[in-house]
Formats: structure tokens, C-alpha cells, sequence
């Protein structure tokens, strides 16, 4: 019963084009591998780069800086979580993403 509620989530999220490849698959977990085999390579370029525009756009506008400060470390914080980790040792993965978790949860 759970499977097929999950399984209804995912196909029910897709564009009618892309529920008829899936259906098929008997279970949720099946459908989740072959979308992120298909969809996601570890990082998000389209997030980065739409983060990274609105760092470079972003002004102070006559804001004050308790208003201004706030939002552009949010962003900062949103690209250091979405940053490709490019080391390779398990032990610092495991370390970095504990402390990206830690700092994306944190209050200002």
C-alpha cells in the first residue's frame, strides 16, 4: 500500500510525457534510481548558476544592512551547500557534509 502511494507521488509529479517511460517500474525506489541516474549528476549547474546571478545582481538598494546582509549570506549559504565536493577521501565527505548541514541549518 505504501509503495503504491509513493509510486503515485513520483508519477503524479512528472509531465505526461515522462509518467509513460515509468508506470512500468514496479516499485518507488526503482523509478527514484532511474531519475536521478537520468536527472541529477551530484550537483545542481541550473541552481548554481541562478544563485550565483542573483549574488552578482543582488544591491543594497537603500536597504539597511540588518535586511541587506541576511538575505546575500542566505544565498552564499545556498551555494556552499550546493557546491560539488571535489575531494575524494570518505572520511572528509562525511566531515564536510556534517559541517555544510550544520551551517545551512544555523540561524544568522
Amino acid at each position: 500500500m505504501e509503495n503504491a502511494i509513493v509510486k503515485g507521488w513520483l508519477i503524479g509529479a512528472m509531465e505526461p510525457d515522462l509518467m509513460n517511460l515509468y508506470v512500468p517500474m514496479p516499485i518507488p525506489k526503482s523509478i527514484w534510481t532511474a531519475l536521478s541516474q537520468t536527472y541529477y549528476e551530484g550537483t545542481d549547474r541550473s541552481a548554481i548558476y541562478d544563485l550565483s546571478r542573483r549574488v552578482m545582481q543582488m544591491s543594497q538598494d537603500g536597504r539597511p544592512v540588518s535586511i541587506y546582509y541576511p538575505n546575500l549570506r542566505a544565498i552564499w549559504k545556498e551555494l556552499e551547500y550546493r557546491k560539488p565536493i571535489t575531494f575524494s577521501q570518505p572520511k572528509s565527505i562525511k566531515l564536510n557534509k556534517r559541517k555544510l548541514m550544520k551551517n545551512v541549518f544555523t540561524s544568522f
